[in-house]
This record gives C-alpha cells, sequence and structure tokens, in this order.
C-alpha cells in the first residue's frame, strides 16, 4: 500500500471521519475523482492493487484533508454526513465563505428583541459591533440599537469615516441592558473641536 493510502485509510477512521469505502467511494465519484470506487478502494487497502497516485491517491487524500478542516471548524460539534453530494455540497459553501461557522451562548433572562442593527455594505454578513479602541469593530453579532434615530446617526458617522453601511431591522436574542439607547453606549465619544477663534 503506497503513502496516500495510508493517509486515507487513517483519515477515513474513526478518529478523524469515521468513513466506510462506500461513502468515500460515492463522494469521489460526486468530486470527479477517477479510480476511486468501492471495489478499487477495498483492493488498495488489502494491499492487492494500488490506486493511481496522481489521478486518484493525491486527489481523494486532499478531499478527505479539506473534510477534516471544516469538521474542526464545527467543533465542539459533530457534523454528520449521510449524502456524499450534500457533504460535498457544504464543503464548498464552507470553503467559499457562503456558510460561515458561530457558535453562540444564550443568556439567561435573553429574549426576542426587534431591535435595529449596522449592517456593512461591502463585507457580507458583517455587522457594527460598537467602537472599539477608536475604530468601529465589525462581526457576525451585530450590537442591537433601540431607536431608530440613533442607528440612522450611527450609520451616518460610520459612512463619513469610510464603512458604506446602513441600518436594518431585525429580530435578535438579547437582554433589555444590551440593547444600545445612545450613540455613547456604542462607544461612541463626540469632542467639539476647537476652531482656532478664541
Amino acid at each position: 500500500m503506497g503513502i496516500y493510502e495510508n493517509r486515507i485509510q487513517e483519515k477515513m477512521s474513526e478518529r478523524h471521519l469515521n468513513w466506510n469505502t462506500d461513502f468515500v467511494a460515492a463522494l469521489a465519484n460526486a468530486e470527479g475523482i477517477p479510480g476511486a470506487s468501492e471495489a478499487s478502494l477495498s483492493k488498495s487497502f488489502r494491499n492487492l492493487k494500488e490506486l493511481d497516485s496522481t489521478r486518484t491517491a493525491m486527489p481523494l487524500d486532499l478531499l478527505l484533508g479539506r473534510f477534516i478542516k471544516l469538521i474542526d471548524a464545527f467543533q465542539p460539534f459533530k457534523l454528520q454526513f449521510d449524502d456524499p453530494a450534500k457533504a460535498l455540497q457544504l464543503l464548498k459553501a464552507y470553503e467559499s465563505g457562503a456558510l460561515a461557522v458561530s457558535i453562540t451562548r444564550q443568556e439567561p433572562g435573553a429574549l426576542i428583541y426587534p431591535v435595529l442593527a449596522i449592517e456593512h455594505l461591502v463585507e457580507r454578513n458583517k455587522f457594527f459591533q460598537g467602537i472599539q479602541d477608536n475604530k468601529p469593530s465589525w462581526g457576525t453579532e451585530a450590537a442591537p440599537i433601540k431607536e431608530r434615530a440613533i442607528a440612522d446617526a450611527a450609520a451616518r458617522v460610520l459612512n463619513d469615516m469610510g464603512h458604506p453601511c446602513h441600518a436594518v431591522m431585525i429580530r435578535m436574542r438579547t437582554t433589555e441592558t444590551k440593547i444600545a439607547k445612545t450613540l455613547l453606549d456604542l462607544g461612541f465619544v463626540f469632542q467639539e473641536e476647537a476652531n482656532g477663534n478664541d
């Protein structure tokens, strides 16, 4: 058995993916990797026939490595794949950035409130989280804002700072104390500039 076959078998093992040869063969077929039928994989793992290194073994090893990275991103949750075509679709969505992994913890007393959030217009799925270290902070979880006037004012300031964004109404699980009621709650500090006329 060649080096790639050993690596493939290791990645398929219970320590990593816990996949059988049927599933891996179907996955390879869906990805267009030739020579990775269930029979070919079984023969290879029993040292009866080696897989073609460049056309089959290496691409299959790389594909399984990509799945291990995907599974690691979802830790501590365990992904279970039943359909090879859907598994491949999920992998490609994750790698292209169309699927983001976000793990949040629900706080005691958190309810779902209708609030405003400031969404970045260039960076997809990025929301304003507040001013930190005198700079806007963006992430997947928005800073909830109570009033439309406050959200619009914050969006105007952020746009003036070179961050194209707008205020949107969303429903969010949060606590009443975390909902911003003023620009100061969002971290904005306004100072009056001296105009030089004393």
